[in-house]
Formats: structure tokens, C-alpha cells, sequence
């Protein structure tokens, strides 16, 4: 069985807290993709894993596309990770709240 997981780019993402909050009365795991540039020792609900990367550039990004599947929630603000995040049939939203989709990613 699959469970649907809520990614967030989360380097420059403001709405990470809201969205835990969110989740947990969902009963849906959060994982936060970081640079280690934003490493914090804020302690997360069991429901959030936080996984650091490099502060290459793109590094966060290619670390979100690994781990994203089918059906999976995406909160970023980058256009270009959320074009790719399309194309594996996830939903992606904009931390101010819209949905990227195939008509408005241009």
C-alpha cells in the first residue's frame, strides 16, 4: 500500500509550521528537503522527517525528485522543480496556495 506523503522545499518555504499542523490532523507524513545552509535544531512532531542536503545549487531539488511519487503533495515555489514534480503525477501547491497544473506552469 502506498501513503501519500507532503513534500516541502523548505529552505525559504514560510508556511512548513501550518502545513504540520495540518498534516497531523490529516495523518500525513511530512518530509522537509533543506541545505544543510538552513540546518535548524527545531525539534518536529513524529509525523515530519527532515532530510538535509548539500548547499549545492539544485541539490534540494534533485533530493525532492528521488523521493516524490505519484499522487504525493509538493509546497514549493521554485517553477522549474514544479514542472518536474508534474510530469510524476504529483500535486504541486504554491505556498501561497495555488496548484501548479499544465495550464499555468508556463
Amino acid at each position: 500500500m502506498m501513503f501519500i506523503k507532503i513534500m516541502i522545499d523548505s529552505d525559504a518555504s514560510p508556511v512548513k509550521d501550518i502545513v504540520i499542523d495540518e498534516a497531523k490532523k490529516h495523518g500525513l507524513k511530512v518530509v522537509l528537503v533543506a541545505s544543510y545552509a538552513h540546518y535548524s535544531t527545531k525539534i518536529h512532531p513524529a509525523h515530519v522527517e527532515t532530510i538535509y542536503v548539500d548547499s549545492a545549487k539544485e541539490a534540494a531539488d534533485y533530493r525532492i525528485m528521488q523521493l516524490l511519487q505519484k499522487d504525493d503533495i509538493l509546497i514549493t515555489q521554485d517553477y522549474g522543480l514544479a514542472s518536474l514534480a508534474l510530469g510524476k503525477k504529483a500535486k504541486v501547491l504554491h505556498h501561497k496556495g495555488f496548484e501548479y497544473d499544465n495550464d499555468n506552469i508556463a
